[in-house]
């Protein structure tokens, strides 16, 4: 992947104390009528965040919900692996 193409799927997020930090894209999935998205911090491998994506307001919402997260993680992780394949 290009440096430019990477830039393309760079996000500045902002958290609640107003700290920002730059992710990286890494994979949408829809899961139970919902869309999902994960994102990697720019300066850690293997870690990532995932929230619900709201079309309609072009916002997106941290999941609270353990099991919710639980589940999403599991159809990111099952689509990671059929991308890999």
């Amino acid at each position: 992947m290009s440096e430019k193409e990477e830039n393309l799927n760079e996000v500045e997020l902002t958290n609640s104390n107003g700290e920002t930090a730059v992710f990286s894209h890494i994979i949408t999935v829809e899961y139970d009528g919902g869309y999902y998205s994960a994102f990697e911090p720019k300066d850690q491998d293997g870690e990532f965040v995932v929230f619900k994506l709201h079309p309609e307001t072009d916002e997106m919402e941290f999941i609270d919900d353990e099991d919710l997260l639980d589940k999403v993680c599991e159809v990111i992780y099952d689509a990671l692996d059929e991308e890999g394949e």
